[in-house]
């Protein structure tokens, strides 16, 4: 592709992402991917429960591991051992609350991609969707992170992490675009929108491990613990930013393939005042025309 036609497939995408308030959708996915933190948060008191039940310390581990000391590691112990009697029923409402939010922030981006297409989709089909995807990317996930983890511990090439690190989010994204949207296209055709998206996803990545903690640390020394939320939010936009620019590229290359068609769309009738009101001011446009 030339650099003339990449500069025209920008332009197109930045006036179709315009045009469909892509800042809206994207908002709307950071939103339902913030959600989700707290489910997550959740479950990893209900784990840190068990974990101390079964004598492994975790509240000294915690504690150690942050520098922790005085008011702040008796506010981690209590934490620990409340988490421990009542780990049952935090792992209920935990799991409970990762499937609705997971749920919705899968509803969130298939939103997002059948508004770029101009086609309805949701209800109950979205939630089922949306369940085979959070295990489909939970499992993905998973497998790079504990990966990524093991070739640290045996100091191998950092080289292979990062590749398995890409793997990990074409697989991702490929899973996201042939699953969550309404639409029904070749997979060749998502192939554009796959790349992408995984290159954004992984500059998103590369910046949450270099410069998110950085703004996290000044946003927290500037606002309290709210700025380190206020940082994770930041960069949850900028992933929703990706996926509905993703969702962009596709429409706006399978239009210039395949073209487009117009069909009527049935809208609210007005009130008859503004139908005279409106009248009127085109009368009065052609009088002076």
């Amino acid at each position: 592709m030339k650099l003339s036609e990449i500069w025209s497939l920008s332009l197109a995408v930045a006036k179709r992402f315009s045009e469909k308030r892509g800042s809206n959708l994207a908002a709307a996915i950071a939103f339902r991917a913030f959600l989700g933190l707290f489910a997550c948060l959740v479950l990893s008191f209900a784990l840190a429960g068990y974990l101390n039940a079964s004598g492994r310390g975790v509240g000294e581990w915690i504690i150690g591991n942050l520098g922790l000391s005085g008011e702040a590691a008796n506010s981690v112990y209590i934490a620990v051992e409340q988490a421990q009697t009542s780990r049952a029923t935090t792992t209920i409402f935990g799991l409970l609350g990762l499937v609705w939010t997971g749920t919705g922030l899968s509803m969130a981006i298939a939103y997002a991609w059948n508004s770029a297409w101009g086609i309805p989709g949701g209800g109950l089909r979205g939630r089922a969707s949306g369940l085979l995807w959070m295990l489909g990317s939970g499992a993905s996930i998973l497998v790079a992170v504990a990966t990524t983890s093991w070739i640290a511990s045996h100091h191998s090439l950092p080289i292979i992490a990062v590749i398995i690190g890409v793997i990990a989010d074409l697989s991702l994204v490929m899973l996201t675009a042939s699953l969550l949207p309404a639409r029904h296209i070749p997979i060749r055709a998502m192939l554009p929108a796959v790349i992408v998206t995984s290159l954004g996803l992984t500059a998103a990545r590369v910046a949450g491990a270099t410069v998110l903690p950085r703004i996290a640390s000044d946003s927290s020394a500037i606002y309290g613990t709210i700025g380190v939320f206020f940082a994770l939010l930041i960069w949850m936009l900028v992933i929703g930013y990706v996926l509905v620019s993703a969702a962009m590229v596709e429409v706006v290359l399978w239009e210039r393939n395949h073209g487009t068609v117009d069909i009527r769309v049935p809208v609210p009738r007005p009130h008859p005042h503004l139908r005279h009101r409106d009248a009127a001011r085109q009368s009065k446009i052609d009088k002076t025309a």
